[in-house]
């Protein structure tokens, strides 16, 4: 994939990545979901990041518009090295190295079963010119980590032993930065995702179970404050939507 971009993107119309992150970040949008086995689609999806140097906190939820489902999620992260918020010095290149804990609590209201997940991830991209200077405007990225789920079922109590489950969390993709200094500038990232919690959850066909799902998704400032973010993601699945940003102004 950088073979190709490298070969048909020009050096100079590549972006740059953002070298200093908001401390205050908002995302209010709605997303599509298609999945056969479930009669709702719509969902509104919110999310705030509040960085602080290297810590964030990141709250969200989905919650569909046509059925008592909902998935509240709470995030806390560290970020060693890489692009952060005030105070930390504004940084040199795009690479980063994260690790995140989260909570995350999925209830089916209408199925009467809800899904609790504690996790721990390592999360890591590497711009690629450290490669290659031909490779500028070019990222790679890679998480990995484990999670531990609790079913709860309101209606039938399930077996001591299969109420719990390990959950392997792994995601890895390609991507570009878009812009070079000033609006517009973003990202664009083409993922795998072996996760299979999410609404997305694990591809079918004849090997069923065992991957995950693919995604895409851009997100684009369109001033220093305002911006979009698009998704779509190919599972059991089908997720596409977009949502609008908001964050506090930045100044490199």
């Amino acid at each position: 994939m950088a073979e190709l971009y490298g070969v048909f993107v020009p050096p100079d119309l590549r972006g740059r990545p953002a070298l200093r992150l908001p401390q205050i970040e908002a995302e209010l949008g709605a997303r599509y979901v298609y999945e056969p086995a479930f009669e709702y689609r719509s969902f509104l999806v919110n999310s705030l990041d509040l960085r602080w140097g290297g810590w964030r906190l990141n709250p969200s939820a989905w919650v569909a518009l046509d059925d008592r489902n909902a998935r509240l999620r709470a995030l806390v992260s560290h970020r060693y090295f890489g692009p952060r918020a005030e105070p930390a010095l504004r940084a040199t290149e795009g690479s980063f190295l994260d690790v995140e804990v989260a909570l995350t609590h999925h209830r089916y209201g209408s199925e009467a079963f809800s899904i609790l997940t504690g996790e721990m991830v390592a999360n890591g991209r590497l711009d690629l010119q450290r490669y290659d200077r031909h490779l500028a405007g070019m990222f790679s990225q890679l998480g990995l980590g484990l999670g531990l789920q609790r079913f709860d079922f309101e209606q039938v109590a399930p077996p001591h032993e299969t109420d719990h489950a390990w959950l392997l969390l792994a995601r890895f993709g390609f991507g570009v930065y878009l812009g070079r200094a000033g609006p517009p500038h973003g990202e664009v990232f083409l993922y795998y995702d072996h996760r299979h919690d999410g609404f997305a959850a694990g591809m079918t066909g004849m090997m069923v179970g065992i991957p995950g799902h693919a995604g895409l998704e851009g997100k684009l400032y369109l001033t220093e404050q305002l911006g979009l973010r698009a998704e779509l993601q190919l599972g059991a699945a089908y997720v596409a939507g977009l949502s609008v940003l908001f964050r506090q102004e930045v100044i490199e």
